[in-house]
C-alpha cells in the first residue's frame, strides 16, 4: 500500500495494479488465506484469498525490500 502511494505521486496520479492485482504471499492470514490488492473503478481494494482458489492466471512479481 505504501508502494502505490508512493508511485502516485511520482507518477502524477498513475496508480499500480489497474490491469492486474498484487498478491501479497508474505502476509497471511490465520486460516491462510493471503491479500490482494488492486483498484476496481476508482476505489483501492483490498480482497482476501483463500488458498483453495489458486488458478492459472496468477503470475509473480518480484518485491524489491
Amino acid at each position: 500500500l505504501l508502494y502505490e502511494l508512493k508511485y502516485f505521486l511520482e507518477t502524477n496520479g498513475q496508480h499500480l495494479d489497474v490491469m492486474n492485482w498484487t498478491l501479497c504471499a508474505g502476509s497471511r492470514g490465520t486460516d491462510g488465506g493471503v491479500p490482494r490488492v488492486d483498484w476496481d473503478g476508482a476505489q483501492l481494494r483490498v480482497v482476501w484469498c483463500n488458498p483453495e482458489s489458486a488458478n492459472g492466471p496468477l503470475r509473480a512479481r518480484q518485491a524489491v525490500s
